[in-house]
């Protein structure tokens, strides 16, 4: 399942894979709750309940190694202020659209911007510490990618049981897309109905585990191949039962655009990729067979399921909105403070008003001119530019770590490809925020990190502890 890497590494690059350790298997448990806790609300916890369960364990189970931490002194981050510049600029515009929609927002959607508010505090937190933890080590994008790949592991594998005991989500009753038989199963002559994971919040969001446990089994090579056979293996099951068509491609162009040499290049079509999408709606009657093939439900939501609809109604408003609202947004959940989804009820009826004010664009980037602007735009896809570019080096000039930021930037590439029809990469799908903070911090905490090629660097090859040799933090 190792796909090859675009750009030939130096000679002496250690391909170290996953590495599991006391470390990694502590974070681990900290993205479980994050990734899970949404889920609780679908099964009635109220949320001030839920809230505080994703603040405590993560910081519990961290803590005592947090504690040593700080005594030891032992902090090396090797920061990239660039980065990190960017990320404070970008998580300044994200508190600044929450304070305008808190103030001038509409009522329904206040409930909802609270709880995303909130949960994305705690993601950045969590991220926070996920770092710390990692800060001696000499492998940190791999014990944290590690770690992720447990968490994911187990997600999966506890979503599987339940889903073979006949244990359905709550909230599924409420979903369309179960309703409806995939093209999977519809293959496979089964005619089953598409199935909403019983640890998820959202159809969708059930996805994000098991396409980022497909993307790191893939993306590791080295130790663990059985492993890492199982993993992918049952990650594309579970994408198979969701039958979420564009999580499975996505995970395609992730590896496909690595063979491109240039890592400016990559970086550049991490911005191109929820764009793709678009173009293509909007030329869809050239391209009737792919257009067939894009939605199974053509007469009954539309193409795209009801995306063109959505897309319309947002171009619609782009074009009568004042100059203020086109550069810097209508606040978060904007698609409601201006009731762009509003008619959302011609293709979903029998959701609530609620429901249809407040649904996504189902595209991340037309969803942030929506809310923040385009200066909200620029700033993310600035930041999304630099961090997959600062990836690609790293995972080729990195001798000690290169495999870890080889998976993050395959982790990175798949969410922005998806991000054209989901809100993965963006602020609203709650399992996917943990994920999407924690790349980002590592990259703003050790994207400076450099090694000089000389495998006598450290005295201590295979141990977690930083060796002898300086550690040379450089720009972005």
């Amino acid at each position: 399942m190792n796909f090859p890497a675009p750009m030939p590494r130096r000679p002496g690059t250690a391909a170290a894979g996953l590495r599991f350790s006391m470390v990694s298997a502590l974070i681990a448990i900290g993205f479980t709750v994050l990734l899970t806790a949404p889920s609780l609300i679908a099964f009635g916890l109220p949320t001030y309940a839920v809230l505080p369960v994703m603040a405590i364990v993560p910081i519990a189970a961290t803590g005592y190694m947090f504690t040593n931490a700080i005594t030891r002194g032992a902090f090396r981050f090797n920061f990239n202020l660039l980065l990190l510049l960017l990320l404070v600029l970008n998580l300044a515009i994200f508190a600044s659209g929450f304070m305008f929609s808190l103030r001038n927002g509409v009522p329904i959607a206040h409930d909802q911007l609270v709880n995303t508010a909130a949960y994305v505090f705690i993601a950045s937190v969590s991220a926070l510490l996920f770092c710390t933890l990692v800060s001696n080590s000499r492998y940190p994008a791999t014990s944290i990618m590690s770690a992720l790949f447990i968490a994911s592991l187990l997600i999966c594998v506890i979503n599987m049981m339940l889903i073979a005991g006949g244990l359905e989500n709550p909230a599924s009753i409420g979903q369309p897309q179960t309703q409806s038989p995939g093209m999977f199963s519809k293959a496979l002559g089964l005619g089953i109905n598409r199935i909403m994971m019983p640890l998820s919040s959202g159809f969708q969001n059930g996805a994000v585990v098991p396409t980022t446990l497909c993307v790191l089994s893939a993306g590791f090579s080295g130790r663990y191949k059985a492993l890492r056979l199982f993993a992918f293996v049952l990650g594309a099951l579970l994408l198979l039962l969701l039958d979420t068509r564009m999580f499975m491609v996505a995970i395609g162009m992730a590896f496909a655009v690595r063979f491109a040499r240039s890592a400016i290049a990559i970086a550049a079509a991490a911005i191109a990729f929820p764009w793709l999408e678009v173009v293509f709606v909007n030329f869809s009657q050239n391209f009737p067979t792919l257009a067939a093939l894009a939605t199974g439900r053509v007469d009954k939501y539309g193409l795209f399921s009801g995306r063109e609809f959505v897309w319309n109604c947002f171009w619609d408003y782009f074009a009568k909105a004042r100059s203020s609202q086109v550069f810097f947004g209508n606040g978060l959940f904007g698609q409601a403070n201006t009731g762009v989804s509003k008619n959302y009820a011609e293709v979903f009826h029998s959701w609530s008003g609620e429901m249809r004010a407040t649904i996504s664009l189902h595209n991340a980037f037309l969803q942030m001119i929506m809310d923040t602007g385009i200066l909200g735009l620029v700033a993310f896809c600035v930041l999304l530019f630099a961090v997959v570019r600062r990836a690609e080096v790293l995972a080729t000039i990195d001798v000690l770590d290169g495999s870890g930021w080889r998976v993050l930037s395959l982790l990175l590439l798949t969410f922005a490809s998806i991000a054209g029809t989901e809100m993965v990469i963006g602020w609203y799908m709650k399992e996917s925020v943990s994920i999407t903070a924690s790349l980002f911090f590592i990259l703003a905490f050790f994207g400076g990190r450099r090694t000089d090629g000389n495998p006598t660097r450290s005295a201590n090859p295979t141990g977690e502890g930083p060796g002898p040799g300086p550690v040379i933090p450089v720009g972005g």
